[in-house]
């Protein structure tokens, strides 16, 4: 069993870190090791044996060598014991976008936020509305809310489901994956929705009855390096899709 405070306190060397650091990039030999530190062979030996015991280093011998490699299966399990599923994905999803703003290949050093919410009054009972955002979603998101030409957006409802885009030529754009839902009542998907740029995205659609008639919820939160008029034209089409094209759907005139 893996004790976390043994593994955090022997990371907790600046020494030991930048081992850990060094045999993530693939195993090395403790001599190898020591040439890359103002100490000596013993002293990194030392720091070594702090690791192996945190179970975060394990020892290979060939012949007189010793080759060291990093265990990374501690660290996940600490990870595990501090943090829920969805804190472990969101952490990795800033992570990825931390490299991708310090990624010198990168024009847009400076990250960007969408935070999107509207609400649309439609004239419909909720289990109708339901319905139209997963089974018949191909019949109001359409063009120019495509990323195919002539492709099918179909939503697999349920959880992990692909809300995906396919054309006849094979051509297959994934817009996000569902991480909660409720029928008539709440669908998360988790996924770029168009935004290529986006490292996390998340967009929930909360259906609540009003009297005769459906109150729906967007909300549509992204992070990434975005351009600057990002945010209003996903206002602009988050409105055009809900409350127009989906409300020609699911409304009877």
């Amino acid at each position: 069993m893996v004790d976390p405070v043994l593994v955090l306190k022997s990371l907790a060397d600046p020494v030991r870190w930048h081992l850990v650091q060094t045999l993530a990039r693939g195993p090395r030999t403790t001599g190898a090791l020591a040439a890359g530190f103002e100490q000596t062979r013993f002293g990194v030996m030392k720091h070594l044996a702090v690791l192996v015991a945190a179970g975060l280093v394990t020892v290979e011998r060939r012949g007189r060598e010793r080759w060291n490699h990093l265990n990374p299966v501690p660290l996940a399990a600490v990870l595990e014991a501090i943090t829920t599923p969805l804190g472990r994905r969101w952490a990795s999803r800033l992570l990825a976008l931390e490299r991708a703003v310090d990624s010198p290949e990168n024009a847009m050093n400076t990250p960007g936020m969408l935070d999107i919410r509207q609400e649309i009054r439609l004239a419909a009972p909720p289990a109708r509305v339901f319905d139209a955002l997963t089974r018949r979603i191909d019949s109001w998101w359409t063009a120019p809310y495509r990323l195919t030409a002539g492709g099918r957006m179909t939503l697999d409802a349920r959880i992990g489901g692909e809300l995906r885009e396919e054309d006849d030529a094979g051509h297959v754009a994934l817009w996000g994956r569902v991480e909660e839902i409720a029928p008539a009542r709440l669908l998360v998907l988790a996924g770029s929705f168009g935004l290529q740029s986006a490292v996390a995205g998340r967009v929930r659609l909360a259906l609540t009855p009003d009297a005769t008639a459906t109150l729906l919820t967007l909300s549509h939160v992204a992070v990434g390096p975005l351009a600057e008029d990002t945010g209003e034209r996903y206002r602009e089409g988050w409105a055009d899709l809900l409350g127009q094209r989906l409300r020609g759907q699911v409304e009877v005139r």
